[in-house]
C-alpha cells in the first residue's frame, strides 16, 4: 500500500496496543517492529511530511504510556526502551544506511553526483526529491551537513565519512546530536527551559 495507507493501518494499530494488556517492553518492540518500520518503509529516499512523525510518535506514546496530556513523545520514543526509538530519528539512520549501501557499489561519477545534490541544503522543502537530497535534509535536523566529497560534519566538530567511517561510531554521535534536539524541543514547552542534553542509554536503564 501506499505511505498513507500504511501509516493509518500503523495509527490504528497502536490504538489497540494502547488497551492491550501488555508489558511495556513488549508493546515498545510491538510499536517498533510492528509500527514504525511498516509505516515508514522506503521513506528514507523521500522527505516525509512533519505531521506523519508527529502523529506516530503520539500514537507510540499513548500506547506506552496511556493518554496523559502532558506526555512528552518525543522523550518517551527515546528514552522508555532500548528496542525502540524516534520514527524520525529511525528515518534518518536509514537514509544514511541506505546511501552508504548505495554507494560502495556505484561507479565513481555516480557517488560525485549523489554528493553534490545530497550537499544543496538550500534547497526547499517542496523541491527536495530523490534520495541524495533526501539525506542532506534528513541530515540537516541534527544539525549535521554533508560534503561534495562525502563527509559528514557533525555537531562539535566531528567529522566523519559516509563511506569510510565506522558506522556504529556515526550512530552514536548522531544519536547524541537527536538528544540534543529533542532537549531543545523540551525546552520550548513553558516553565521547562534549559534542559540539558538527556543520556539515552542511561535513562533507558532507569526503565529496565
Amino acid at each position: 500500500g501506499t505511505q498513507k495507507e500504511r501509516h493509518k493501518q500503523v495509527l490504528t494499530r497502536l490504538t489497540r496496543l494502547r488497551r492491550a494488556d501488555l508489558t511495556l517492553e513488549t508493546k515498545a518492540y510491538i510499536a517498533m517492529t510492528a509500527g514504525i518500520t511498516k509505516a515508514l518503509y522506503g521513506c528514507h529516499t523521500y522527505m516525509v511530511g512533519e505531521r506523519y512523525f508527529e502523529q506516530l510518535r503520539s500514537g507510540i506514546a499513548e500506547a506506552l504510556l496511556g493518554d496523559h496530556h502532558n506526555i512528552q513523545s518525543h522523550l518517551a520514543c527515546m528514552v522508555l526502551d532500548k528496542t525502540l526509538v524516534d520514527p524520525e530519528f529511525w528515518i534518518i539512520k536509514q537514509a544514511v544506511v541506505a546511501a552508504r549501501q548505495f554507494l560502495l557499489n556505484a561507479p565513481h561519477a555516480t557517488c560525485k553526483l549523489f554528493f553534490r545534490m545530497a550537499a544543496q541544503n538550500s534547497a526547499r522543502y517542496n523541491h527536495i526529491c530523490g534520495p541524495a537530497m533526501a539525506l542532506g535534509a534528513y541530515l540537516a535536523k541534527v544539525g549535521w551537513q554533508i560534503t561534495r566529497d562525502g563527509a559528514l560534519h557533525g555537531l562539535e566538530h566531528q567529522t566523519f565519512h559516509l563511506l569510510t567511517s565506522n558506522l556504529e561510531d556515526v550512530f552514536s554521535a548522531l544519536e547524541i546530536s537527536w538528544m540534543e534536539h529533542v532537549a531543545m524541543h523540551i525546552a520550548t514547552r513553558k516553565g521547562m527551559r534549559h534542559v540539558p542534553p538527556i543520556d539515552r542509554h542511561a535513562t533507558v536503564k532507569v526503565f529496565q
